[in-house]
């Protein structure tokens, strides 16, 4: 969603925040009367609106009416005056998402339709997620069966029940949300909130008033009271992401707040209690932060009652089929394509290269792949040139094929070439933990039949024995 109309009958304006929202990364249109704001979202369809509630030609409460009409998805932000208020109020009974008071602040407008965008996405995800599964849940089974990954399974389960705070740290794009969420699907707090903060994506002048809320009149545009994100997460858990790019003067106050377990809004004088668990990531490790000046070590302490570290992608590459076999699935749905293959030749290069981007990049190749293939699998010229470019090196596919069931039908990902070694060669090269991986994977597929699974090994019974024995795999 990128593309924002801007309804107003103020020409600078109009000027002022298609420049706004351009600098942001938005598409803006702009039109002045109300006639030409129901035409734009008739045949353009954007995303969101930006609506003054005074237009020359009607009420903005009646365009507002048959703009959700025409598209009842579409985000609406009022723009009002201080006398308009109460009309604000009705439209967002109506439909709005908020209001923004003029004069408008630039900073508060983008943190209002970020915050929208937010969650109207987070609903949705939620909508699609309970539309294929019944229910929000973060599968498990699809992240993957390498020795790390259960490691970090394992601490899951064993922290998710109690109270403690969690700090999850990992380059970024190793899924620290996802891990974060399930933290949450795990907890006593399942069925309330889970409340994320971009820490980077809120300006500095605003995040107090984001974490903490603000009364009204505390500052201009206050003009009603509004709840922060730790009232938002009561009884649930309250995630922040990328936790070392709050400001020094922020982390003093959240410091105190997680120690008193109580705040005060901004310009309020009534302490409200909090109770919402916190987790906390950082694509950097928090103790290098503390060390560098970057990270307040009291903060740190406070947050420090248990880490799990999250390996890259190119420390755990026996995930990639698991993983590809997913996100092709995730890929197919969305597209409602039945690309049902990642051929042998295109798998190896997923195996080539080094994941800079960890998972998120992994998920963002596979969906092109996805799109891209004509037929019913992906080949190496469906990958982006820097894959294909990457250097040849030892390990080589595996010759697993791993089936991931999915709503258009299962999604396999088949091994490697026919003169590559075999998958315990490759197991060899990754450590006895992926070794044994690979086996238990192998003899779950073949239902405990020593010889299919030997088979898949593309070794003979007697090796698979020795190896079985040397790794105490009963």
């Amino acid at each position: 969603m990128d593309s924002v109309l801007i309804v107003d009958d103020d020409e600078g304006l109009r000027a002022l925040f298609s420049t706004v929202l351009k600098r942001a990364g938005f598409t803006p249109m702009a039109v002045s009367t109300a006639g030409e704001a129901i035409e734009a979202v008739r045949a353009k369809a954007p995303g969101l609106v930006l609506l003054d509630i005074k237009l020359p030609d009607a009420n903005g409460i009646d365009v507002l009416e048959k703009i959700k009409a025409l598209d009842k998805d579409v985000i609406v932000i009022m723009f009002t005056g201080y006398s308009d208020v109460k009309d604000a109020v009705r439209a967002m009974k109506l439909g709005a998402y908020d209001y923004v008071a003029k004069p408008v602040h630039n900073d508060e407008l983008l943190l209002t339709i970020r915050r929208a965008i937010e969650s109207r996405c987070q609903l949705a995800e939620l909508r699609n997620l309970r539309r294929k599964l019944g229910e929000l849940i973060v599968p498990e089974a699809e992240m993957g069966t390498s020795a790390a990954t259960m490691e970090v399974l394992a601490q899951v389960n064993t922290v998710a029940p109690t109270n403690m705070t969690v700090i999850i740290q990992g380059e970024t794009g190793t899924g620290k949300e996802v891990v974060a969420r399930l933290i949450h699907q795990k907890s006593p707090r399942a069925h309330t909130s889970f409340i994320g903060v971009d820490c980077g994506a809120i300006p500095a002048t605003l995040v107090e008033s984001e974490l903490f809320g603000h009364e009204k009149g505390s500052f201009t545009g206050a003009d009603i009271s509004r709840e922060g994100r730790f009232e938002q997460a009561a009884g649930g858990t309250l995630f922040f992401d990328e936790v070392t790019n709050l400001p020094d003067t922020m982390q003093v106050k959240l410091l105190r707040v997680l120690e008193e377990r109580r705040l005060f809004r901004v310009g309020g004088k009534k302490q409200f209690a909090i109770d919402a668990r916190i987790l906390a990531a950082s694509n950097v490790p928090l103790r290098e932060a503390v060390a560098v000046g970057k990270f307040r070590n009291d903060l740190f302490q406070r947050l420090n009652q248990f880490t799990i570290q999250l390996p890259p992608l190119r420390e755990r590459r026996e995930d990639i089929p698991t993983l590809t076999a997913a996100f092709m699935a995730e890929a197919n749905d969305e597209f409602g394509k039945k690309t049902a293959v990642f051929s042998a030749e295109a798998l190896e290069f997923l195996f080539r290269y080094h994941w800079p981007g960890n998972v998120r990049e992994l998920k963002n190749v596979v969906k092109r792949a996805a799109l891209l293939s004509e037929s019913d699998q992906v080949l190496p010229a469906h990958l982006p040139k820097e894959l294909l470019a990457a250097p040849v090196s030892e390990l080589r596919a595996s010759a697993a094929t791993v089936t991931v069931p999915c709503p258009t039908g299962p999604v396999k990902v088949e091994g490697r070439p026919p003169d590559g070694p075999s998958l315990l060669e490759v197991g060899k090269r990754l450590g006895e933990d992926a070794q044994r991986a690979m086996i238990r994977d192998a003899l779950a597929r073949a239902k405990n039949n020593k010889t299919r699974a030997a088979a898949m090994l593309k070794v003979d019974r007697k090796t698979l024995y020795a190896r079985m024995r040397s790794l105490g795999i009963e």
